[in-house]
């Protein structure tokens, strides 16, 4: 019984890594052109393109609100626990 779920595990787990794909990207800040180089996250199924808004502040990206939040919602169609996208 141990060796069939520590086989599945380590299918589950395989499985996992291939579908998450991560590269090195450049970002350029519009306002002065300073660049740097992060670890991304492609293939995530999401239909467009985001960053955390800590990592965001955190970097100095300027950031303003959004005229209208975008929701989230998880592939489940459940609304994501983080909520909606404001900046």
């Amino acid at each position: 019984m141990w060796h069939t779920l520590q086989l599945l595990w380590d299918v589950w787990h395989t499985l996992q890594l291939l579908w998450e794909v991560w590269m090195k990207v450049g970002l350029k800040k519009l306002e002065n052109h300073e660049g740097i180089a992060v670890k991304a996250l492609l293939n995530s199924e999401a239909t467009g393109l985001f960053m955390d808004t800590a990592f965001t502040k955190k970097k100095g990206f300027k950031i303003k609100e959004l005229k209208n939040l975008l929701l989230v919602r998880n592939i489940d169609g459940t609304e994501n626990v983080g909520g909606a996208i404001t900046y």
